[in-house]
């Protein structure tokens, strides 16, 4: 398989353990203190991730600044990025949430080609263009969306969109150091700076509330725990890798799937149904990711 291809592979399987990481966060989060779900999210990846970094060895290549620096890049992802996208799914459906994040290929597009990250091509802006539109059409006219009892909260959609430009920030600075640190290691180092993040908020989230521990069960713990192994771990690590054969533009919209899937899952294990248009939506999504992934 060429290196284009292999990238492919490795976004597609990251977007598939997306979708069952979000669906299961949807079951829990509401049960349990917020930086405590987020803490054991990091803890999870990290279960994973240390164990591969030991067996395929630590490969330094930059000084101690240059680790430290994209060690620091956890408090923003997945710090401050999980803290605004998580926020809002507990207002958001995941079939409106998790399509208005999958904007960021966009960003990630039109700010790689002049920073020299990218290459810009007609099929490659096609692609990108119909998976964020295919996923802004999913997200408003799903029937959450369209049900006025139920106004989607504009609040949590700003912070959606907030962290949808972090995150495509963040694939650009993957996308610089993809080349000389391999994804996993990228990966451990935000995972350990995220869990010392989201460690400190939770406990001031439970400072004097300690009988908060005791609402929720040890499944919900092992629950967040696997999502994030799922998610943060795995799924990041490829998605990470891939970067090192693709464009962050791309990817990212071939990483819009994750739409499909996700609505998918919540529609067999939540009944969250799709309406006519957001089907319509959906083809626009499938679409630019074939176009994406077959001319790669």
């Amino acid at each position: 398989m060429s290196p284009e291809t292999i990238g492919t592979v490795y976004v597609l399987t990251s977007a598939c353990l997306l979708a069952i990481s979000q669906t299961i966060a949807k079951a829990v989060i509401l049960r349990m203190p917020f930086f405590i779900f987020l803490m054991l999210r990091s803890i999870g990846a990290v279960t994973i991730l240390i164990p591969v970094t030991i067996f395929l060895g630590w490969k330094p290549g930059h000084s101690f600044t240059f680790f430290a620096v994209l060690a620091l890049g956890g408090f923003v992802w997945p710090g401050v990025v999980n803290i605004l996208s998580y926020n809002a799914l507990k207002v958001l459906p995941a079939n409106v949430n998790r399509p208005l994040f999958q904007t960021y290929p966009a960003f990630a597009f039109a700010m790689s080609v002049p920073l020299g990250l990218g290459e810009f091509s007609w099929v490659k802006l096609v692609g990108v263009l119909l998976t964020t539109a295919g996923g802004g059409g999913f997200a408003l006219f799903n029937k959450d969306a369209a049900n006025k009892s139920l106004r989607l909260s504009r609040g949590a959609v700003g912070l959606v969109l907030g962290a949808a430009v972090l995150q495509a920030v963040g694939s650009l600075v993957w996308k610089y150091v993809a080349n000389t640190v391999p994804g996993y290691q990228t990966n451990v180092l935000q995972s350990l700076a995220a869990i010392v993040f989201f460690g400190s908020l939770a406990g001031v989230e439970l400072r004097g509330h300690l009988s908060k521990l005791a609402k929720y069960s040890w499944k919900d713990l092992v629950i967040a725990w696997f999502s994030g192994m799922l998610l943060f771990g795995i799924g990041n690590t490829l998605f990470f890798t891939a970067l090192k054969y693709l464009d962050p533009g791309p990817a990212g919209a071939i990483y819009s799937i994750n739409i499909l899937l996700t609505a998918f899952v919540a529609w067999i294990s939540l009944g969250e149904k799709w309406t006519l248009a957001q089907a319509l939506s959906a083809f626009m999504v499938l679409g630019g990711v074939v176009i994406l992934s077959v001319s790669l």
